[in-house]
């Protein structure tokens, strides 16, 4: 959600990119995205193998990315491939992670549900605001 925020910014503010590459970029962060969790289904790994791999390499891409962001935001093909790459690994990663928010508590559904869903807004809320530090 911080990339949403960060992203019009970046992309449309500080390289002046138009309107249609801005589009055409989102929309490869988001078939990054489906494609990690594309490929969740066909890897024959454990869950919990699978699970600490895409966390490992979002945590490493995360880092990555933000560094660039800071130090090299003007070299656009390595912020790109690093946001493209962390797409990909919390992809790989969103649909164990939610499976397991979800099924583990013994609270009802639509408790489970809701508190689930008020934790990834305020996450991403946090992360809006965090990229609001970054200044181009």
């Amino acid at each position: 959600m911080a990339w949403d925020t960060l992203s019009p910014f970046y992309l449309m503010g500080y390289l002046n990119l138009s309107v249609i590459k801005f589009g055409f970029l989102q929309t490869l962060v988001y078939v990054f995205f489906i494609l990690g969790i594309r490929l969740q289904a066909l890897l024959l790994c454990p869950l919990n193998k699978l699970f600490l791999g895409g966390l490992i390499f979002a945590l490493v891409y995360f880092i990555f990315g933000l560094a660039a962001l800071i130090y090299l935001p003007q070299h656009f093909l390595w912020v790109m491939g690093c946001i493209l790459f962390f797409s990909a690994s919390t992809g790989l990663i969103f649909y164990s992670l939610h499976r397991i928010a979800v099924e583990t508590p013994k609270a009802p559904m639509g408790t489970t549900i809701a508190v689930f869903s008020t934790v990834m807004n305020l996450f991403g809320f946090l992360g809006s605001l965090a990229a609001m530090a970054i200044h181009f």
